[in-house]
């Protein structure tokens, strides 16, 4: 099983989700309805005085899709059914995010290096300190996403227009020929 840092809500490596919880009041009311979003894959639960923790075998499209669908459905909702995306520091590596709506989730310092997000909405969405790494934004949406400390320098398909609906400061770093606004 990968080391799973305390920092980290997800992380999928070797074919291994594992979303931990810090909040154990919110775990223990949510139990039975974290378990039923991920029904069909086998789970381990771990508890302990401060922390709990789902550990499931899957492998990432099949997570993604679900985990995106619980998120769409918080957006379309208003917060009233589904649950809002929200993984620090998240390893989502060459990802298919293609059309995802992640508008209003929080990745903050997650790794998307060659993950596709074409067409992707990240309208409001939290990417501070994200690494995008030749990753694929054609015509992503970026109002308002957070994209500040951001490593966005060898992304493709990112216009100045994008870049200007964006939130980003000085430590953003972006492909040559754009600019912060």
């Amino acid at each position: 099983m990968p080391e799973v840092h305390k920092d980290r809500l997800f992380r999928l490596e070797d074919d291994v989700f594992k979303l931990s919880l810090g909040n154990v009041a919110y775990a223990t009311a949510h139990r039975a309805s974290l378990s039923q979003s991920f029904a069909n894959v086998r789970q381990n639960v771990v508890a302990s005085s401060d922390r709990w923790s789902y550990t499931f075998r899957v492998d990432l499209k099949s997570i993604l899709k679900e985990v995106l669908a619980l998120h769409d459905k918080w957006v379309v909702t208003e917060g009233k059914e589904g649950t809002r995306l929200s993984v620090r520091n998240a390893i989502l590596q060459e990802a298919d995010l293609h059309g995802a709506n992640l508008q209003d989730a929080d990745l903050e310092g997650a790794r998307l290096s060659v993950a596709d997000l074409m067409k992707a909405n990240l309208r409001r969405a939290n990417f501070r300190n994200a690494d995008f790494w030749m990753a694929d934004m054609k015509d992503a949406i970026l109002q308002g996403t957070d994209l500040q400390g951001a490593n966005l320098s060898d992304v493709t398909n990112l216009t100045q227009k994008q870049v200007d609906s964006a939130i980003t400061n000085d430590s953003t770093v972006l492909p040559a020929g754009l600019r912060r606004n």
